[in-house]
């Protein structure tokens, strides 16, 4: 049941975007867009990826566990804390692998 809530959610975000991207078109957003995308730095792309794929991670374990625990106020605090600390790491890693973001003197 959780499971399938989620991909249809998905489905949803999917069919969406879909529709902002094909009425944007003809708001001036045409294929010279598109193809900047592709001249687009593949590491831009890749940090990009790898936050969605982070991001729909979040939701599915966040999903499954207020399935499965009673006490929505302990997976709240436990879910807030995770994202906070998921961030600190992924800018760590951003900051370490591309040099992208502010310098970090405090641990």
């Amino acid at each position: 049941d959780v499971l399938r809530f989620f991909v249809l959610s998905r489905v949803g975000t999917l069919l969406s975007c879909i529709l902002v991207v094909l009425t944007r078109c003809s708001e001036g957003f045409g294929p010279s867009h598109f193809r900047s995308l592709i001249k687009c730095d593949l590491k831009y792309l890749l940090i990009a990826l790898l936050g969605e794929i982070l991001s729909v991670s979040g939701v599915l374990i966040v999903m499954f566990s207020y399935a499965s625990f009673s006490e929505a106020a302990v997976c709240n605090a436990a879910e807030g804390g995770m994202q906070q600390l998921l961030n600190l790491i992924l800018a760590l890693a951003i900051r370490n692998c591309v040099g992208m973001g502010r310098q970090v003197d405090d641990f």
